[in-house]
């Protein structure tokens, strides 16, 4: 004899939630009001271990106990004053998406993702590759590695030994916090920051010992640490690195990757021995570009480590363009020789500096 237990699926509600997206041509991101048919997260079973293609919703407050696998493109509305926690978080893996939406900006919804492993918070589990696509759209979004037990992972991108994936934020508030060895947002222990692009919305990044706020994780021997590709077009972004690690650029032993930044506001501030904005420790970093066209940034190095540059030992800055239309305000570290350049015992390609540039040497 066999017994059929019917699979009963929770009926879907018109929920609304606001699309964003980034208008090239006036350079700004607008939104406007849409409507999704999703199910409810609270009426889910708290020991859940995957969500499937569609549109969820969260509505008053609910935790999941188990890390919850992304398949396909999963879609989350953050209703008002809503609170969802992913107690082992969320696993994004390559070629899966998971776009996060809100409602009011100014009486947000939660979500919440704790790394208990190697895995990302949010982002790809323990040396699984590159995590997947995050798009923020809206809504709170925190994800915090510190309490991991081993802290190689990133807060949202990649898990132990995983590189960052590609990390979209349109508007809303983030924080983000790496594990030990592991960025804010980037790059886990030996992985590179991946593809970080900020519109708008108001951005908190902190690394780990030895990890950059956004950018790369820990190098180790040839693998990693990397800052990948980092691109601001607007919002408010603070980023701090760890020890050895950039506030946005390499982790320890990384180049500070590619960094654009033509608008926003930018506070970024480099570990001891990391640039502000740049490479890391000992840095290989011949590649890497800064290129500053917009916005007010405040870039502080940490001890050995240049504000904009290369951070300390045996470092190598790639070019660095800053264009009269930005606002930038500038600390070297303690002992390092230059505020914008090499840090101590570093070096840097070209520093261009357009004329009538607004920059305070702080």
């Amino acid at each position: 004899m066999f017994t059929i237990i019917p699979f009963t699926a929770h009926a879907a509600d018109r929920v609304w939630y606001y699309w964003r997206d980034w208008y090239s041509v006036e350079q700004s991101v607008y939104y406007w009001k849409e409507y999704a048919d999703a199910q409810l997260l609270q009426a889910m079973d708290d020991g859940i271990d995957d969500l499937n293609s569609g549109w969820y919703y969260s509505q008053g407050s609910k935790t999941f106990d188990d890390r919850v696998t992304i398949h396909g493109t999963v879609n989350i509305i953050l209703t008002d004053a809503s609170y969802v926690k992913f107690d082992d978080g969320i696993n994004v893996s390559t070629n899966t998406t998971l776009n996060i939406y809100g409602q009011d900006p100014d009486n947000l919804g939660w979500l919440e993702a704790v790394a208990e492993s190697w895995d990302a918070a949010i982002g790809s589990d323990d040396e699984t590759g590159s995590c997947g696509n995050i798009n923020i759209y809206g809504g709170g979004v925190k994800a915090d590695s510190t309490e991991s037990a081993y802290g190689d992972n990133a807060g949202i991108g990649g898990g132990n030994e995983c590189s960052g994936g590609n990390v979209k934020i349109y508007g809303g508030h983030v924080k983000a916090y790496g594990g030990s060895d592991g960025a804010g947002i980037g790059g886990g222990d030996e992985g590179n920051g991946g593809n970080v692009t900020i519109y708008a919305g108001k951005v908190e990044a902190y690394g780990g010992y030895l990890a950059a706020g956004i950018g790369g994780g820990d190098k180790d021997g040839n693998k990693g640490g990397e800052g990948g590709t980092c691109i601001i077009y607007g919002g408010e972004v603070t980023a701090k690195g760890g020890e050895d690690g950039a506030g946005i650029g390499g982790g320890e032993g990384g180049s500070g990757g590619t960094v654009k930044i033509y608008g926003g506001t930018v506070n970024a501030t480099g570990g001891k021995n990391g640039a502000g904005i740049g490479g890391g420790w000992g840095a290989d970093a011949r590649s890497s570009t800064i290129t500053i066209n917009g916005g007010t940034i405040i870039a502080k190095g940490g001890e050995n480590g240049a504000g904009i540059g290369s951070g300390a030992y045996s470092a190598k800055c790639g070019d660095i363009y800053i264009s009269r239309n930005a606002g930038v305000t500038v600390k070297k570290g303690e002992d390092a020789p230059n505020y914008i350049g090499a840090g101590n015992y570093g070096t840097c390609g070209a520093v261009t500096i357009e004329d009538g540039a607004n920059i305070v040497y702080n």
